[in-house]
């Protein structure tokens, strides 16, 4: 069995193909426009395999290249109690394709038939987003909050997961005035590893804005007028915000709250010519 996935501005989305067999072992796929694809490849019960096609002309396509799907299983430490009718989730997910499995009452989870690639480990309970706080991994690559899993790999995880306390607030100035609504955000110092711990907001009519439930670690933040449209997760887009953000560290001492001891600078959203 074959099955076509195709990504559309970071969203996978299944994609309306046909598919002909030509004889044994060969089959033709049509109606494919062009773009990136998910090509996944079922044989038996379990032996699902999977391929990346970049399809931009007719094309014969080895399925013999496919990679074997990887397993992860392992455990959550730090998770807060579940209070009765709440649960605790673990996510491995890619862009548009968030992927979240529960976490069972002794802290384990296990996730089945995983693509080969990159991930980004994600926790949340009753609604909350949890701070991942460290992962570590036994057949995979860990990178910050990202793991890499390869084909054909049984990967074992330990996250650790804390209830973020700390709220970072501040106030965002243009030419020493307050300014309202506008787009703050808290970068953690390796945005690229570290997608989870971005905190957003916006300031009020004095200027002021909270940041809350921030993890341990080195941050900066920046306020971005109409920069609510704004692919501000990616790291090539928020640099050059940067230079003009207040810097803060946030510590397991630093308390509930961490104030910022000057304003942020409000910045257009395109650059001055």
């Amino acid at each position: 069995m074959l099955h076509l996935e195709h990504s559309v501005f970071g969203s996978i989305e299944p994609y309306p193909w046909q598919m002909q067999f030509q004889g044994p072992g060969e089959a033709e796929v049509t109606g494919v426009a062009p773009g990136e694809y998910v090509l996944e490849i079922t044989e038996g019960a379990n032996n699902t395999r999977t391929l990346t096609v970049n399809a931009s002309s007719d094309q014969q396509i080895d399925s013999s290249t496919a990679l074997p799907m990887a397993q992860v299983s392992g455990t959550v430490q730090g998770a807060p109690p579940a209070a009765p009718g709440t649960q605790t989730f673990l996510g491995l997910s890619q862009p548009g394709k968030p992927n979240l499995q529960a976490v069972n009452p002794d802290g384990t989870f296990e996730f089945k038939d995983l693509a080969p690639g990159s991930y980004e480990v994600v926790a949340q309970a009753a609604g909350r987003i949890l701070n991942v706080d460290g992962v570590s991994a036994t057949n995979a690559t860990v990178e910050g909050h990202r793991v890499t899993l390869a084909g054909d790999q049984h990967a074992t995880l330990t996250v650790t997961v804390t209830e973020g306390s700390t709220s970072v607030v501040g106030f965002a100035r243009r030419d020493g005035k307050p300014v309202a609504g506008v787009m703050i955000v808290l970068v953690p110092a390796d945005p690229d590893t570290s997608r989870t711990l971005f905190r957003r907001d916006q300031s009020d009519s004095d200027g002021s804005f909270s940041l809350p439930n921030v993890s341990p670690g080195s941050y900066t933040v920046i306020a971005i007028q109409d920069g609510w449209t704004l692919d501000w997760a990616r790291s090539e887009v928020i640099a050059r915000f940067l230079p003009k953000g207040q810097p803060v560290k946030v510590t397991a001492a630093s308390g509930h709250v961490v104030k910022l001891a000057l304003p942020v600078e409000v910045q257009p959203l395109e650059p001055a010519h």
